[in-house]
C-alpha cells in the first residue's frame, strides 16, 4: 500500500491530493508496517514543487526513512 501511494505522490498533479497522499503516508508509518523500500520513489519528488504542509510531511518521511 505505502509503495503504491508513494509512487502516486511523485506523479500527482493536484496539490490538494498530493498533500492528502503525503498525510496518508505519514499516518501509515505509525502502523509500523512501512519500510524504507516502500518510500524509495519519494526521493524523485521535486521539493521545490511542494507547499508548506507537503514539505512538513515530506521532511518527516525523509528523516525517518531516507
Amino acid at each position: 500500500m505505502a509503495r503504491l501511494l508513494s509512487s502516486t505522490v511523485v506523479t500527482e498533479g493536484d496539490r490538494d491530493c498530493r498533500e492528502s497522499e503525503l498525510n496518508a503516508l505519514s499516518a501509515l508509518t505509525a502502523s509500523g508496517l512501512v519500510e524504507a523500500d516502500d518510500l524509495v520513489s519519494l526521493r524523485e519528488l521535486r521539493r521545490d514543487l511542494l507547499t508548506e504542509p507537503d514539505t512538513e510531511h515530506y521532511d518527516y518521511l525523509a528523516s525517518e526513512y531516507f
